[in-house]
């Protein structure tokens, strides 16, 4: 069969894609995923040196206070508390950015099964379905596992915003007792003897240049922005094949299939929204059923 007269009829859209066509609609999505987790990667791997940075900072302005507070005999008028919460945001922003490796792993789990798709679309380009080894699965239900495509990444997106939301927080309280401690540190110095006021001094110093990092890196993180519009391009892709199915060649059976892909999940996460994708499209095919079966040929994805 000539690859020119393989194409696929896309229900509802009045659309026809080629084989080719849609080879092409999975591998663009396989490659902005792959740069969407190298841009993400690069920016959690930006993050964590900083974080590591001024964890390092706080960290010497407590060590500062805690002397100074020995040398007046008065934990009391300094700002330790204030230093200790702030090594407890700190602590909690180098927990969040290890998130990375999630996004990894469910990026991963989406590739993995964009290249079978692949691999499956370039048999039946090569019309070497009927005779090759391996069974068609993936194809046999695009519209199924692009939808679950499109929700895992969608969950992957909330999660992503979730996590810098909660980074910027702590950050934002870092900044917030950083104020604090320069406010207080700067009056005291003006008070204490030698000693002390140098160590006031450079506690000061280094909350001073703090506060200007930790203002400048809030200026910075728009990466969860881009990270959500690169998502949304990608769901535009797989939305092309959210409607219809195929028909005419060799495949297990759905729920086979489909509990195939779910094995490849790792996280409790992917097969929740797996499960609720699925149970989704069971309930809207209960409630479509009769209009489908009389009109059955116009809801078929046909190859020809």
């Amino acid at each position: 069969m000539a690859e020119n007269n393989t194409h696929i009829h896309l229900q509802f859209s009045h659309s026809v894609y080629s084989v080719a066509e849609l080879i092409h609609v999975f591998q663009l999505c396989n490659t902005r995923i792959q740069a969407l987790y190298e841009n993400s990667s690069e920016n959690f791997k930006s993050l964590s040196i900083a974080t590591r940075n001024y964890y390092k900072q706080v960290h010497a302005i407590h060590e500062l206070l805690g002397e100074a507070a020995t040398d007046i005999n008065s934990v009391q008028m300094l700002p330790i508390k204030e230093a200790k919460e702030s090594l407890l945001h700190m602590s909690n922003i180098i927990t969040v950015i290890q998130f990375d490796d999630i996004v990894r792993q469910k990026l991963e789990h989406i590739q993995q099964t964009i290249n079978e798709i692949i691999e499956e679309l370039l048999l039946i380009q090569q019309n070497a379905c009927v005779t090759h080894e391996k069974e068609i699965k993936y194809v046999s239900i695009l519209s199924e596992i692009t939808k679950l495509h499109a929700a895992q990444l969608e969950q992957t997106n909330q999660d992503y915003q979730n996590a810098f939301a909660g980074i910027k927080a702590n950050l934002k309280g870092v900044q917030v007792n950083s104020n604090y401690i320069d406010e207080k540190v700067t009056l005291l110095a003006q008070q204490e003897v030698a000693e002390t006021k140098a160590k006031l001094a450079n506690a000061s110093a280094l909350t001073k240049q703090l506060i200007r990092q930790i203002t400048h890196l809030l200026t910075e993180i728009t990466s969860c922005n881009a990270f959500s519009s690169e998502v949304e391009a990608i769901n535009t892709q797989l939305q092309k094949i959210f409607t219809g199915k195929v028909s005419g060649i060799k495949t297990d059976t759905h729920k086979e299939v489909l509990a195939q892909l779910q094995n490849l999940y790792t996280m409790e996460s992917e097969r929740a929204i797996h499960r609720k994708v699925l149970e989704a499209e069971a309930s809207s095919s209960e409630n479509q059923v009769t209009e489908n079966n009389q009109d059955s040929s116009d809801d078929n994805l046909e190859l020809f």
